[in-house]
């Protein structure tokens, strides 16, 4: 195949992809590094589609494992404030993923109602101010001699957009070592019903109980409620490194060990 084929197949990948996403359908790498995962909604992927896909699956792979475009051109992260060893939790996801190609199986995309008439630049101030406030919306994570550390950024250029549709924000990967690891994007309903937030985030910041937290927050810094305190994550992360050292981190151990043992006897 020569240059002006590749370019061409390339192109047909890229407008495959734009298609799909149009349809809600998202690809993303397996964790083998060779096949293919998608997300759609159900009768979405079409056989012709798929067929499309398959044709199309080293150039879709290639255009998948490409470094991503920053949504924020020309800025970035702030100066590090601190930096600590990550919370265990986190680090033992970052060991599941940490040898898979980069994919959006880590992802969370979500949503929920924000109050009636609530306009999009009050969202954005919010959304700022929440940013401001949670160290875990302001960080990167890197490896430093094997151990997942956590840098906490003086400042994190976090992307709130209008956008028409939920597939607008959920696909783009994240970078760790860069930031950000959060997206927003605000839904103005046409039919007199309350907008929307979307949110796309990386799991090792977010999870499902912090839904709800930042749903409260939110819509208690748009009602001009004052912010309550929130714990410093430097002392909860070295408070769970200190408890992974005493009986409560043996108890772990022996129970994972057991479960795992278990596990592999099954598979034998």
């Amino acid at each position: 195949m020569n240059t002006d084929q590749l370019l061409r197949r390339t192109q047909t990948a890229r407008d495959l992809l734009d298609k799909l996403r149009q349809r809600d359908i998202v690809l993303s790498l397996h964790a083998n590094g060779r096949d293919l995962c998608f997300d759609a909604p159900t009768g979405a992927f079409e056989d012709d589609l798929k067929s499309e896909t398959r044709d199309l699956k080293a150039e879709i792979i290639s255009l998948l494992r490409a470094p991503v475009e920053p949504e924020n051109k020309g800025t970035s992260a702030g100066p590090i404030l601190k930096s600590f060893p990550a919370h265990p939790a986190i680090e033992g996801q970052w060991i599941a993923r940490r040898d898979q190609p980069i994919n959006a199986n880590y992802h969370i995309v979500t949503g929920f109602p924000l109050p009636e008439g609530t306009g999009f630049s009050a969202v954005r101030d919010a959304i700022d101010a929440i940013v401001k406030r949670h160290d875990a919306l302001r960080s990167t994570f890197v490896e430093q001699d094997g151990q997942l550390i956590q840098r906490v950024h003086a400042h994190m250029p976090v992307t709130v957009r209008k956008i028409e549709t939920t597939r607008e924000i959920r696909h783009g990967l994240f970078d760790l070592a860069t930031g950000p690891l959060a997206r927003f994007g605000y839904i103005e309903q046409d039919d007199g019903q309350a907008p929307q937030l979307i949110i796309a985030i990386d799991h090792l910041c977010f999870d499902g109980q912090s839904v709800m937290l930042l749903q409260k927050e939110l819509r208690g810094i748009l009602a001009g409620d004052p912010p309550g305190n929130i714990p410093d994550i430097e002392e909860l992360v070295r408070n769970a490194h200190r408890n992974l050292d005493r009986e409560r981190g043996e108890i772990a151990r022996n129970f994972w060990s057991a479960r795992t043992d278990k596990l592999l006897s099954r598979t034998a």
